[in-house]
């Protein structure tokens, strides 16, 4: 826990200065901003993963910089992608979809595929297959477009 009851990004109290269980999966809800380019903010659960060694977690602090930098340049990516096909097929923003379902639904109803990236596996390791699917997603966009 960082000094200020952070642990990591996450503020140890939740809204209202109530305390978050403290073990299992721990659902998280953020309100969502006002105006069209506000972030999106959905509930979503928070896994135990395993954490590792000091040094192996501090190791992959600094990877994790990169990381985030480069997922979420393909975040942006994909949500420019979506709205110019929006805007090229002249239909109403919302109308498209992943695997069915509306794009929106799709994100604020995320789930941990426990199958692809098990929960007990090292931290590092799943970071980099989360990191290799979505290298594959930024080169799979490149040669559709």
């Amino acid at each position: 826990v960082r000094p200020g009851g952070h642990l990591g990004g996450i503020p140890a109290r939740g809204e209202r200065g109530q305390r978050r269980r403290p073990a299992g999966r721990r659902p998280l809800l953020r309100r969502r901003g006002r105006g069209a380019h506000s972030p999106l903010r959905a509930q979503f659960t928070v896994l135990d993963l395993r954490p590792g060694t000091l040094d192996s977690l501090l190791a992959l602090s600094d990877d994790l910089v990169k990381s985030n930098i480069f997922i979420e340049g393909v975040s942006h990516k994909i949500r420019r992608l979506i709205e110019g096909l929006e805007r090229a097929r002249g239909v109403e923003p919302g109308t498209l979809t992943v695997d069915g379902v509306p794009v929106d639904s799709y994100l604020t109803r995320f789930v941990w595929d426990e199958g692809k990236y098990p929960v007990n596996a090292p931290l590092k390791e799943t970071v980099a297959t989360i990191q290799s699917q979505v290298a594959k997603i930024e080169d799979d966009m490149k040669s559709s477009v």
